[in-house]
């Protein structure tokens, strides 16, 4: 039976999950994610799209993440001496033209950037459920890989492959895991 003191904490949390929704859900947010999607899920299916967007979202939402849409999108780290993007293709030019080629009408990869664009508004206006449904969700387009297995920092509740990426969904480490 729930109580009035769990019924209270669930409608906090859901009207706190709409009011983030409702800030994220603007045509320049849609872009911004949609370009990681388009250039870290292009071609893979719509649910696997539609999981790459929402590691964005769920990271903003996560203390060990930046708190602004632009911060976790651009968030970077050192690795063998070079600074390096999380999403890693937005460290590379390619991607960005081919993100401008694809933005126009009767290119070819303008469903591309139409689909990128539209995962990116149901994870950002909430218009979908999250695939993996367990907020901070890392992933990799193989495994094992230190992304998506345990480390010092967190542990791997969940594992699961939408395409040809593999998800986890990831909890902080307080013991073993």
């Amino acid at each position: 039976m729930a109580t009035t003191k769990n019924v209270v904490c669930c409608l906090v949390i859901l009207a706190t999950a709409h009011i983030i929704s409702g800030q994220l859900c603007t045509n320049t947010n849609k872009e911004h994610v949609g370009r990681v999607v388009f250039g870290e899920a292009s071609g893979e299916p719509s649910d696997g799209q539609l999981e790459v967007a929402y590691t964005v979202v769920n990271r903003l939402n996560h203390v060990a993440y930046p708190n602004t849409l632009n911060g976790v999108i651009l968030e970077t780290y050192r690795s063998d001496g070079r600074t390096r993007y999380h999403y890693e293709t937005m460290g590379k030019p390619n991607h960005d033209r081919r993100w401008k080629a694809a933005k126009k009408t009767g290119s070819g990869e303008h469903s591309a950037y139409n689909d990128a664009k539209m995962a990116a508004g149901h994870a950002l206006c909430g218009t979908k459920s999250d695939p993996m449904s367990c907020g901070p969700v890392n992933f990799c387009a193989w495994d094992p890989c230190p992304s998506t297995n345990d480390n010092k920092y967190w542990c791997v509740s969940q594992k699961r492959k939408i395409g040809s990426h593999w998800f986890a969904c990831i909890v902080k480490k307080t013991g073993q895991c």
